[in-house]
């Protein structure tokens, strides 16, 4: 289980608000992910001022900055981790080939 802070990134430079969560990493293909809540991912969708496409998000994954964005593939909302990101610990001991 990892923990994550998320909010969107405005274009605007504004700070919102930090959500917080934790998720399971699962594997689609072989790109890992978290799986955003649908609470979080409503939240997120409201502070980008959008309803669709990618949303641009900063937070902290397990503790470390990072900046990317969460994006729809096959009809669900993920935060993939980038090699930056898995390379956190403990990221790497969820990450299995």
């Amino acid at each position: 289980m990892l923990f994550a802070l998320l909010s969107a990134r405005g274009r605007n430079g504004a700070d919102e608000k930090m959500l917080r969560f934790s998720a399971i990493v699962n594997v689609i293909d072989i790109n890992p992910y978290l799986g955003v809540p649908d609470r979080i991912l409503r939240e997120l969708l409201r502070q980008a001022k959008q309803e669709r496409g990618p949303i641009r998000v900063k937070g902290k994954l397990q503790g470390k900055p990072f900046a990317t964005t969460v994006a729809k593939f096959r009809r669900a909302w993920r935060l993939y981790l980038n090699t930056r990101m898995r390379l956190f610990e403990p990221c790497q001991s969820y990450i299995t080939p």
